[in-house]
């Protein structure tokens, strides 16, 4: 008996020694959460201000835009007067010419066409010099305006990694899973893996169960943060019903209509339809239907290849 009590305490002394290691462990991993969660905030305050900034320098050339056009009108102004003057001298040297048989009159209608001529020539280089500053004005307002709609979207591009990325969720609320695949559109991905939880929640998953209650949760709490992403799709879906619903040929309307929504289409003895650019979706068809029904076949054709899912001759 003593030496079973003698055992007892040693592992009881074990156990409170692996005990204060795990204990230890857990404090690390708690403080360097907390440290990369800080360092990941001052990252994502530092775009905001950065975002910020840029849209102050953008306001700054649109103001500087504004007066430029404030010049350029009255430049134009003043051409006119010039026009005016113009006519006015015209209208004096027909007035002198009908009376140019008075003594003294030759000398002063050359004197008037030589001063005619010195205020084309001004007038001439003066629209020159318009035509010239406004065609600068429009390049250099279109560079700067390209430029910080890329660094915009860089930033956003950056911010949205950095909202998404693992160190950045609380372990005890969200979720993070890890995908090699781009989006197409903003919200594609959780929009379509919302739809695909929806669709089976109540087909293949025992209500009542923690199971369902989980993925109710998923779709309950994220449904807002993917309305924009349903928006396009339902405008993708649209944009197919009304292009190929009775399809009999593609008008260049139609192929523009497609080009919005992300459709690139290229045409030999057949049209060949590709999504966003990717060639794993392809979609080709005839350039002349062979029947009423050729259309919804590439309506369902493209649904499928595109959103997985079926087409029952209404939007879903």
């Amino acid at each position: 008996l003593k030496g079973s009590l003698n055992c007892s305490q040693a592992e009881q002394t074990r156990l409170s020694q692996l005990l204060e290691q795990k204990e230890q462990q857990i404090a690390e991993i708690q403080g360097s959460l907390e440290r990369e969660q800080a360092r990941l905030s001052g990252l994502l305050q530092t775009r905001e201000r950065q975002i910020a900034e840029l849209q102050l320098a953008l306001n700054s050339y649109q103001a500087k835009q504004e007066k430029l056009n404030q010049q350029l009108r009255q430049q134009e102004e003043e051409i006119s007067k010039l026009k005016e003057l113009l006519d006015s001298s015209k209208a004096e040297l027909t007035r002198l010419t009908q009376v140019s048989d008075q003594k003294g009159q030759e000398q002063e209608i050359e004197e008037i066409r030589e001063a005619l001529k010195k205020k084309q020539a001004e007038f001439d280089e003066l629209y020159e010099m318009i035509d010239e500053e406004r065609q600068r004005f429009d390049e250099t307002i279109a560079k700067i305006i390209a430029e910080k709609e890329e660094e915009i979207y860089e930033l956003q591009k950056a911010i949205i990694a950095i909202s998404q990325s693992p160190a950045s969720y609380d372990l005890d609320e969200d979720l993070c899973f890890y995908l090699d695949e781009d989006e197409f559109y903003p919200g594609e991905i959780k929009s379509l893996v919302l739809r695909v939880l929806k669709s089976c929640q109540h087909s293949n998953i025992y209500q009542g169960s923690r199971a369902y209650h989980i993925i109710s949760s998923i779709i309950d709490n994220n449904n807002a943060e993917t309305e924009q992403a349903e928006r396009h799709r339902k405008k993708i879906l649209n944009t197919l019903d009304e292009v190929f619903r009775d399809y009999t040929g593609l008008s260049m309307g139609d192929r523009r209509k497609l080009e919005r929504v992300g459709f690139d289409l290229t045409q030999s003895k057949r049209y060949r339809m590709r999504f966003h650019g990717d060639n794993r979706y392809v979609i080709t068809f005839a350039k002349t239907p062979s029947n009423w029904r050729a259309g919804r076949n590439i309506i369902r054709d493209t649904r499928r290849k595109i959103f997985g899912d079926t087409y029952r001759g209404r939007l879903s």
